[in-house]
């Protein structure tokens, strides 16, 4: 399902720009960073609805809730504990650091299912 999603994605960073300024005018192509950035978030949080939609079964509820604080903790120190030369920056920073969280959380679960699977 995320390689659906990563298409549009390949096709902003390839071509974003040139259709940025083509739909809304000229000065809209530094929007495409934005959008691959984001694109690129949308992409992690796809690939994560499996392992969301096992954590009733794996009892891992409490687990989501911790990664969703946590995340939230870790992109507001990115955001607002470094001064960023550019927005940009700013955004691809706070995305990485959630997408690194969100990686961790995906370990975790993986981790407990194949134990789960092993003691069954």
């Amino acid at each position: 399902m995320a390689s659906v999603i990563a298409f549009p994605v390949i096709v902003l960073a390839v071509y974003g720009e040139y259709l940025f300024e083509l739909v809304y005018g000229a000065g809209w192509g530094a929007a495409n960073s934005y959008a691959v950035i984001l694109g690129c978030l949308v992409i992690g949080n796809t690939a994560a609805l499996p392992f969301v939609g096992a954590l009733p079964i794996l009892g891992l509820q409490n687990h989501l809730l911790l990664t969703e604080c946590l995340g939230f903790v870790v992109r507001a120190s990115v955001l607002y504990g470094v001064h960023w030369s550019s927005p940009v920056d700013a955004t691809l920073w706070c995305t990485a650091a959630y997408l690194f969280v969100l990686f961790c959380f995906l370990s975790v679960v993986a981790v407990t299912a194949r134990k789960q699977a092993a003691e069954a």
